[in-house]
């Protein structure tokens, strides 16, 4: 009997450390991926460069593609940064109407702003020009057990465009390098959740 009620305890300690790595996990791809995620173009700023896919690339992503609703490849990919101001200047608070930021907007900013057509509210209250995508991107942890399914999710209806590309438009991934980036500290933390007696 003793022996049931142990092994009991050490399943729900494993258990226990396996649901908290998991999420740790989703946490910090959901993290990455809201750096990733590209922003509207609407601040004045460099294109980066764009190529097209490599066959090897297309058939890599072929299925995936099929899967999502995606046209098949191949298509432009972002190969660097799209925007200067991706990571802290696009995401500018408006304030009773006016837009404060330190950077000149483009003719399609300038209409945005005019038409509140990119406007995004976050759910922290405030009101962005653009980074909608960015901002809707959010984690569903694990629950439960024995089996666990965390989720990092990128509800925004454009952003399976955005992340596999069009023919007219180019793929700038952000969810795909998020995971494989996490994927080794997954596995670490996989490993010591196994561990006993730590």
């Amino acid at each position: 009997m003793s022996n049931t009620f142990s092994g009991e305890r050490i399943w729900r300690q494993i258990a226990g450390r396996i649901q908290t790595g998991i999420n740790q996990t989703v946490d910090e791809a959901t993290d990455i991926a809201r750096q990733r995620a590209p922003v509207r173009k609407v601040f004045v700023g460099s294109v980066g460069r764009a190529t097209l896919q490599t066959h090897v690339e297309v058939a890599a992503e072929a299925t995936l593609r099929r899967t999502v609703g995606a046209g098949p490849g191949p298509v432009r990919v972002q190969r660097t940064a799209a925007s200067k101001v991706h990571s802290t200047m696009a995401l500018r608070e408006l304030s009773r109407g006016n837009l404060v930021i330190n950077t000149p907007l483009t003719a399609r900013g300038r209409y945005e702003l005019k038409t509140g057509r990119a406007n995004f509210r976050s759910p922290r209250g405030r009101t962005t020009l653009g980074g909608r995508l960015r901002g809707e991107i959010h984690a569903v942890p694990a629950r439960g057990g024995p089996t666990w399914v965390a989720k990092v999710v990128s509800p925004t209806p454009y952003a399976k465009y955005v992340e596999f590309g069009t023919r007219h438009a180019r793929s700038q991934p952000y969810m795909r390098p998020a995971l494989a980036q996490v994927r080794e500290s997954f596995r670490k933390r996989m490993q010591e959740a196994a561990r006993l007696g730590r």
